[in-house]
């Protein structure tokens, strides 16, 4: 039976006496010196003297051993200690916080990540919310929404596009090309350009998963056009706000000196990106408002916290919604039979227990969130290390949330 932990031993665990540390020391130590960009080996040790600390001081739990997560703890300590990233990492049990974890430098609860891939769960929330409403149909043909989308593209529906079954081609690339400041002139001139062309889908609608970033583009610019403003004020208003997402932003484009940039973001921790193991660290640079549908959204831990306990309390799109994009999902890959992808979820399991979710990732920046039915959980993880992995956390959380319900 799933463990349940009281209000009073959340406090208790949230108040424990925390290890002494001088933190602004550790940052005056690796801030001030002029090799930072290039984290040279002669800073790594200090660097990572300074991490342990501030991670035994942001760690929720009294003991991991105490609710069933030491071996989680132990793999989580390791792969930090490994270098192999920096970030944050948690669990919730019953909608409370079981574990938590901070590495690296950058390991504030408020600090945000670029969470990349993720932002197409919240797309899709915002999709099945319009849904739920009657203002779109998961079976409509795209061209209701877009009527200015290639007449070849008529058999293209909201659910293809969900499932990334639409057999369309990825054209994120030129979407990028047409970008000025916003998403909808940029998608307006791609549409047109690719009617004039008479482009078809490579692969009938339906038959084939393919994952496609541009069919979540295809979504934002229709449920945009749909509710009658900008995609991140859909996001904003029919996910964000109903989920207490409060620090969750979406990335925007804007100018400086004449060259298309990210709006700044002052909270955003800094993404880094490495060619190898052994080599210097390089700050990630990526264009993410190009992707508004697929993966512009900024977001905290706390945000993240949010997102687990609004889905927990359908707060942002009906139980019989929830389960309907899960259950709606379609096989990957004959190779990976175990893998399928449902309505903006990827679906399978971990260590042998059913999950649902989402990753993102590569450039600076990895996220997962990935929910644990059977057991009411879900472990969350924001790393602004581009080259880190996510499925050894998740199979990790998945054995010891087994651990846990096994009698």
């Amino acid at each position: 039976m799933t463990e349940r932990r009281s209000g009073n031993a959340e406090r208790r665990l949230a108040h424990r006496k925390r290890p002494d540390f001088d933190q602004q020391a550790c940052l005056g130590a690796t801030i001030a010196s002029p090799l930072l960009l290039q984290w040279e080996v002669e800073m790594r040790n200090r660097i990572r003297i300074c991490t342990l600390a501030m991670t035994l001081a942001l760690a929720v739990p009294a003991s991991a051993q105490e609710h069933g997560f030491a071996e989680f703890g132990e793999e989580v300590q390791r792969q930090c200690d490994a270098g192999e990233f920096e970030g944050l990492v948690a669990v919730q049990v019953s909608g409370l916080t079981a574990y938590f974890f901070g590495c690296g430098l950058e390991t504030t609860r408020t600090a945000r990540y670029k969470i990349f891939s993720t932002s197409k769960l919240l797309t899709a929330l915002a999709v099945m919310s319009l849904v739920e409403k009657g203002r779109m149909e998961l079976d409509a043909p795209l061209v209701r929404y877009l009527p200015e989308a290639p007449v070849g593209w008529s058999t293209v529906t909201i659910r293809h596009l969900l499932n990334h079954t639409s057999g369309l081609g990825d054209h994120t690339n030129e979407l990028a090309g047409h970008f000025g400041l916003d998403h909808a002139t940029a998608m307006q001139a791609l549409l047109r350009e690719r009617a004039i062309a008479e482009t078809l889908p490579s692969t009938p609608p339906g038959a084939t998963w393919r994952y496609n970033n541009f069919g979540y583009e295809l979504l934002a610019h229709a449920a945009a056009r749909v509710d009658g403003r900008s995609f991140d004020k859909v996001l904003e208003d029919r996910v964000f706000a109903p989920a207490g997402m409060k620090g969750a932003i979406v990335e925007l484009g804007g100018r400086v000196e004449g060259n298309l940039t990210s709006q700044s973001d002052p909270r955003l921790a800094s993404g880094w990106n490495r060619e190898d193991k052994s080599g210097p660290r390089e700050a990630a640079v990526s264009r993410s408002f190009v992707q508004l549908g697929a993966g512009a959204v900024h977001a905290t831990l706390e945000d993240m916290i949010a997102l687990d306990r609004a889905i927990r309390g359908n707060r942002i799109v009906r139980a019989e919604t929830w389960d309907l994009m899960i259950k709606s999902s379609v096989p990957t890959s004959a190779a990976n039979p175990g893998s399928a992808y449902g309505l903006g979820l990827m679906v399978s399991e971990r260590a042998g227990v059913p999950s649902h979710g989402h990753t993102g990732g590569v450039n600076g920046y990895v996220s997962t969130f990935r929910r644990f039915p059977d057991q009411d959980a879900t472990v969350i993880a924001l790393f602004n290390t581009g080259w880190s992995g996510t499925r050894w956390i998740e199979e990790a959380a998945g054995k010891a949330l087994a651990e846990r319900t096994t009698p």
